[in-house]
């Protein structure tokens, strides 16, 4: 019986996936390189291979290059039409998205006391995330959410636009 073949373009983008979430957690917590991979499940030697201008050797250790990145995530933006995938650019802006998803699952949560709450919207007023304007009219978002086009299940998005 033939195995069937994988597809490695996938398994490639899994791995930036992983060693982007491994360069965030030395950033925030300065852990070393070692004990965030085996954190996020991916080895060393492969967030070095997935990430290679992002790090480099100081001493005996691996620290990010900068304190920031410019490396593109293939994350799902939220527009008048709905959900879609998209690039983002930058460390940055990839977590100006993540907490505009955070206050937004607040916002339509039913059990917590933010439920409904709009001023958890009012930091994103105005911005904007490759190019497309971060969604605060509460009109808009309900009218989205009753058509079933809000998920909070999964910020990034699959490398062809499909689901991983």
């Amino acid at each position: 019986m033939r195995r069937r073949r994988r597809n490695p373009e996938a398994f490639r983008e899994r791995d930036r996936v992983q060693a982007l979430h491994v360069l965030a957690r030395m950033r925030r917590t300065g852990s070393s390189l070692a004990s965030a991979a085996r954190s996020e499940s991916i080895s060393p030697s492969k967030v070095l291979k997935s990430l290679p201008d992002e790090f480099r050797k100081s001493g005996t250790r691996w620290t990010p290059t900068r304190p920031t990145d410019r490396q593109p995530r293939q994350m799902n933006l939220l527009d008048e039409k709905g959900r879609r995938a998209g690039v983002v650019r930058g460390a940055r802006a990839a977590s100006l998205l993540g907490r505009y998803n955070a206050a937004l699952s607040k916002f339509f949560s039913s059990n917590g006391k933010y439920a409904g709450d709009e001023s958890l919207l009012d930091p994103f007023r105005g911005k904007r995330v490759a190019g497309v304007p971060l969604l605060t009219d509460t009109k808009t978002l309900i009218d989205l959410a009753e058509a079933g086009e809000l998920s909070f299940d999964d910020l990034y998005s699959a490398p062809n636009g499909g689901s991983e």
